[in-house]
């Protein structure tokens, strides 16, 4: 045996001998000597040794075990000779193996070569034997080769699988070397495959396979299909293979999509290559129309938006378009908003922030969140003040206002800032609806201030700075502000300064918002405290009231019953009753006819008619268990003009 090897090795070099000097002739005397069918032959040699043509392949199964299980190229040149000459007598051997070991390692090298000598008759085989431990490997290979030889032999052979991975992983194969070859002819295929379980990834392989050698004729083939989903399959394989060939891309995303499409396309292309490759796309750029280069300059501006130097102002500034130009300088904005918000407050006029859009609500809110310090200062400052002018101002068109009136109504919403404003103020000749658009920025605008001093004491809570802080704001009405949104943060512990922070609060409204909100932390046993703090500073409401009331009546009943009578004249007194009404029915009726009692027959009516539209709201069912005394279907008929 090991004489058989050394002959073989010996054939070998001799091949590789008359190859390299081969390789060395020139001209006419080479081409005479060996045409190029006896090169590829001789190539084919080198590749795949064979035994020298004197010597006996040895019979089937009469091979070294050692040299078996360690699947050896000259037990593999054996193998194939056995299966040419005798593939039945090879395959019984094969399964005479004791050794499932022997027998995986067999198989494994078996099945692919008889797969490749007879398709048809291995085929069948391999359908009949696939429950067989040892035939996974060489069952795999074998279909995917076939596959690649006769897609659609290797396809019938894979639906042929009982198990769901082992047909994924050979239709998979066969598609990926299907579609590398003959795309048009594989797409044609997958229709009749559309029933799988498969499909789905079939289709994605499909697509991003063909998309990456030629991604317009994918797509077309995509954009034309009834494929479910086909849009986010066409971004997913856009965004795996963009970044390979960005000029033709470009060329893509003009000739194939609509203007309205184009944008989300062109912001991933930039995003992804320009950095890599930038003198390629500028090239390109360069030989589009002035409409497109608008368009590359600026999502390229957009891509470099945030990175360190300003780089992106180069490409903005190459924009022709006044109105494309300033669509682009807000998405930067927008972008560096997000990265770097100091800078862009750093660099930025009022008049400037003033016509960020809604950037400006997102750049304020993100300069609060990463510098505290510096947006809180920025806040007690003039400039936060001169911004809502700006916006109150512009807001207003000055054909219908008049620039006297617009100055009138700025001036208005900045001396009660940062006050809640309901009433339209008295500027002779002013139109409700200026002061209603006025309203909305004003809203708007002090929603942004309200959630910058939450980041802003959030920050300051940790850094245990609030006293210091709150000491440092001048502006009595932005100081009111402040204590009402520190009293409510969640982040804020209540302790004896409490009380005296709350009676700091000059401003009614904001008391009346900081007190129902401490209303519903109050617990039951001390919801008479506070009700009493409440009405001594003049703060009893109906939601207060309310939402005290229900759980005192958790804790006492009778006592928070009591409190609630002795308060008959109060003006949520109606409203009051028929909602703790609610509560101390679904608790006990007995308890609820026994409150009702209480109420005076002067009130009795105006009662009555407050809780059957309560109940019939909320509750319709509780209208059942209402005493005749309660004539809710008489008030029904009319509880709608009542309303």
């Amino acid at each position: 045996m090991i004489r058989l090897i050394l002959r073989a090795l010996i054939a070998l070099c001799a091949a590789m001998a008359v190859y390299v000097s081969i390789l060395s002739w020139r001209g006419a005397r080479a081409k005479a000597k060996y045409n190029p069918e006896k090169l590829a032959q001789i190539t084919e040699a080198i590749k795949k040794p064979q035994l020298n043509e004197s010597e006996t392949i040895p019979a089937i199964g009469e091979w070294p075990e050692t040299e078996l299980l360690a699947n050896t190229s000259g037990f593999k040149l054996a193998l194939r000779s056995w299966l040419r000459e005798n593939p039945t007598g090879t395959v019984a051997w094969a399964l005479s193996l004791e050794s499932n070991e022997r027998k995986s390692v067999v198989f494994s090298e078996l099945i692919p070569m008889w797969m490749m000598l007879s398709p048809q008759e291995c085929g069948e085989w391999l359908v009949s034997n696939q429950d067989q431990a040892f035939v996974e490997e060489g069952l795999l290979r074998a279909i995917v080769d076939r596959g690649n030889v006769s897609p659609y032999h290797g396809i019938k052979l894979a639906l042929s699988l009982k198990k769901r991975e082992w047909r994924a992983y050979t239709l998979e194969g066969i598609y990926l070397v299907w579609v590398e070859k003959r795309p048009e002819q594989a797409v044609s295929y997958l229709e009749d495959l559309a029933v799988l379980p498969e499909y789905e990834n079939l289709v994605l392989l499909t697509f991003s396979t063909w998309g990456k050698n030629d991604f317009p004729k994918a797509y077309e083939w995509m954009a034309n299909s009834k494929i479910k989903n086909k849009d986010e399959l066409i971004r997913f394989v856009y965004l795996l293979h963009c970044e390979n060939k960005p000029d033709q891309y470009l060329d893509w995303i003009f000739n194939s999509l609509e203007p309205e499409q184009r944008g989300a396309f062109l912001k991933t292309l930039m995003h992804k290559t320009f950095p890599k490759k930038e003198r390629l796309i500028l090239a390109k750029v360069k030989s589009l129309s002035n409409y497109k280069k608008d368009l590359c300059y600026g999502w390229i501006a957009v891509s470099l938006a945030g990175e360190k130097g300003q780089k992106y102002q180069e490409f903005l500034n190459k924009i022709r378009s006044t109105k494309e130009k300033e669509n682009f300088k807000n998405l930067t904005y927008l972008k560096i908003a997000n990265k770097n918000p100091a800078y862009l407050m750093s660099k930025l006029s009022v008049v400037e922030l003033r016509e960020l859009g809604d950037t400006r609500s997102l750049l304020l809110k993100e300069y609060a969140k990463r510098r505290p310090d510096d947006a809180f200062k920025w806040l007690k400052s003039e400039t936060a003040k001169n911004l809502l002018r700006e916006l109150i101002f512009y807001s207003q068109d000055d054909a219908v206002s008049g620039m006297t009136k617009n100055l009138q109504l700025s001036a208005y919403f900045v001396d009660n800032f940062p006050s809640e404003i309901k009433q339209k103020p008295i500027i002779d000749g002013l139109f409700n609806s200026s002061f209603l658009v006025a309203k909305r920025i004003y809203d708007d605008y002090l929603s942004t201030i309200n959630d910058m001093f939450f980041e802003i004491i959030k920050h300051q809570i940790k850094k245990k700075g609030v006293k210091v802080a709150r000491g440092s704001i001048r502006d009595q009405s932005l100081k009111d502000l402040y204590t009402s949104e520190l009293l409510m943060h969640p982040n804020y512990t209540f302790t004896q300064e409490s009380l005296k922070l709350f009676r700091g609060i000059e401003n009614a409204n904001m008391s009346k918002l900081v007190v129902n909100y401490l209303a519903w932390q109050v617990k039951g046993e001390n919801a008479s405290k506070f009700l009493d703090f409440a009405e001594s500073h003049d703060l009893l409401n109906y939601s207060l009231v309310s939402v005290l009331l229900k759980k005192w009546s958790d804790f006492d009943q009778v006592k928070a019953s009591k409190w609630l009578h002795n308060h008959s004249n109060s003006s949520w007194y109606i409203a009051v009753c028929a909602n703790y009404s609610t509560h101390l029915i679904q608790n006990s009726i007995k308890k609820f006819i026994e409150f009702t009692k209480e109420i005076h027959p002067s009130k009795r009516n105006l009662y009555i008619n407050k809780l059957t539209i309560v109940f019939s709201e909320t509750s319709p069912e509780l209208l059942a268990v209402l005493s005749e005394e309660f004539n809710v279907k008489k008030y029904l008929q009319t509880s709608n003009k009542e309303k």
